[in-house]
């Protein structure tokens, strides 16, 4: 390997080869399973998995939706009643590794990140009772929930400051109009020296 190359080295034996003897081509994917979490469509695929169309053929495609099934695959989940993608996959990871072991602190705090995204801090009505168990037990497995809700609140001032500033200009442009559509109209001077004028 040769940074993003990899160089194949071939030394034949009582003869010689050239570029004319060589073909090169993609090859087939041996991809067994599509994951698509909220795909709506095949438009929102990869592209990748759009040039290569035999994937979606050869694979079995599973589809993960949290509103209207995408009828993409063979297999179709959708709970319009979990709080985020953050919830579901959890209950699929916990069926995945049972009796393999737990779920690790950096898969843990990827999954609460995502669900206290989703519930807003648990403040919205997409906070249930099963959410809550989730996320205790993702806190168990060792996710960092006071680290998640201080990062998510510094995103959430990062995005809120532009929006802060353009309230203001446009706040600021109301007033400059209202101001000049206040203001008595001064008619201009008409070309003649100013007779009949008002000033």
């Amino acid at each position: 390997v040769d940074g993003d190359v990899v160089k194949i080295f071939i030394t034949p034996y009582r003869t010689t080869i050239n570029d004319k003897d060589l073909d090169f081509s993609q090859g087939d994917y041996n991809v067994e399973t599509v994951l698509a979490i909220g795909v709506k469509s095949e438009k929102d695929l990869d592209h990748a998995l759009e040039s290569h169309g035999k994937i979606l053929h050869d694979a079995t495609v599973a589809s993960i939706s949290l509103s209207a099934p995408s009828n993409l695959g063979g297999i179709e989940w959708t709970d319009a009643s979990a709080s985020s993608y953050s919830e579901m996959l959890y209950s699929l990871a916990e069926k995945v590794v049972a009796g393999r072991g737990d779920i690790d602190e950096q898969i843990a705090n990827a999954f609460l990140t995502g669900i206290v995204a989703a519930t807003d801090r648990f403040s919205n009505s997409k906070t249930s009772s099963n959410v809550m168990t989730i996320a205790a037990q993702l806190m168990a497995a060792g996710a960092n929930q006071q680290l998640i809700a201080t990062k998510l609140e510094e995103e959430h001032q990062i995005t809120e400051k532009p929006q802060k500033i353009e309230k203001a200009k446009e706040v600021s442009s109301e007033k400059i109009t209202k101001k000049d559509a206040d203001e008595p109209k001064k008619e201009e001077k008409s070309d003649d020296g100013g007779a009949g004028a008002l000033v």
